[in-house]
């Protein structure tokens, strides 16, 4: 039965690793363990697995249920789905509250109140381009 699994299906071995447990020789981990490094060799020969496109991933049941994404109004661009915590902890909740910052948003107090650059340093690094609340389109 490995066989029919191993013959050119790693990508089956890495989409599904379920099916590492179909033969009767892999009860559990430290059964797969004797055949480890064709194992290896499969999923290093040749990799896949599948990646949600963002439709997927909104659509998504588990993700749903879970709760897992939230809804942040930012200030800017209106009220958008955020993606939450990937975990739940019973006794300390958490998650988002507020949106992500826009471009250059925190500029002036990581700049002046956290690391004490006088304003006149600030506005010189905006003038220079070092800084900017707008995206200038290079790279």
């Amino acid at each position: 039965m490995l066989d029919k699994y191993v013959e050119g299906s790693s990508i089956t071995w890495v989409k599904n690793p379920n099916y590492w447990g179909i033969d009767e020789r892999f009860p559990g981990k430290n059964y797969r363990l004797p055949y480890v490094d064709k194992i290896k060799t499969l999923i290093i020969k040749d990799p896949a697995t599948y990646v949600n496109n963002t439709e997927e991933l909104l659509k998504n049941e588990q993700l749903k249920v879970r709760r897992f994404w939230t809804r942040i109004e930012h200030p800017k661009f209106g009220k958008h789905r955020y993606c939450g915590l990937p975990i739940k902890l019973s006794k300390t909740p958490a998650g988002s509250k507020r949106p992500a910052p826009c471009l250059g948003e925190h500029n002036e107090y990581v700049l002046g109140e956290i690391l004490g650059l006088p304003e006149e340093e600030i506005k010189d690094l905006e003038e220079q381009k070092v800084i900017s609340k707008v995206p200038t389109g290079e790279v």
